[in-house]
């Protein structure tokens, strides 16, 4: 499918604003090396009126180029469930949002391991406007 200039920057803007709202979400303190179960995330997803963004800690592994996590909102409530691959920097994902009767989501997206073995991973649908899931571990 070819890209326009408009779905480019769209997707710009949408990875920009989740950024943002990773830093702003992250608070690692009292994390450390040896804790890589607790995360935090955000996600943004275009709903007909505006935005809709959401975040708080994850409970995820990566293990043997697999990567599982269940999110949960700053509630403790149970909202997403990930699996999926990591294939070098590339992951695939299945999303499944509890409390909702959608579909499990297939995704597709990044991961960046720092030297001090901080991560960062970004999950997103094919089209600009759809699911953004953002996710930072200490």
């Amino acid at each position: 499918m070819p890209r326009n200039k408009a779905a480019v920057f769209s997707r710009t803007l949408i990875v920009a604003l989740l950024s943002i709202l990773l830093v702003h979400h992250s608070n690692p303190s009292g994390l450390s090396a040896e804790n890589n179960r607790r995360w935090h995330w955000s996600s943004t997803l275009s709903i007909h009126n505006g935005w809709r963004l959401l975040g708080g800690q994850a409970d995820g592994t990566i293990r043997h180029g697999t990567i599982t996590a269940e999110l949960y909102d700053d509630n403790g409530f149970h909202g997403m469930s990930l699996r999926g691959s990591i294939d070098d920097d590339d992951l695939t994902v299945t999303v499944t949002r509890h409390g909702t009767d959608d579909e499990p989501q297939g995704l597709n997206g990044i991961i960046t391991t720092f030297g001090d073995g901080r991560s960062s991973m970004l999950v997103f649908e094919d089209y600009a406007g759809g699911l953004v899931i953002g996710l930072t571990r200490a």
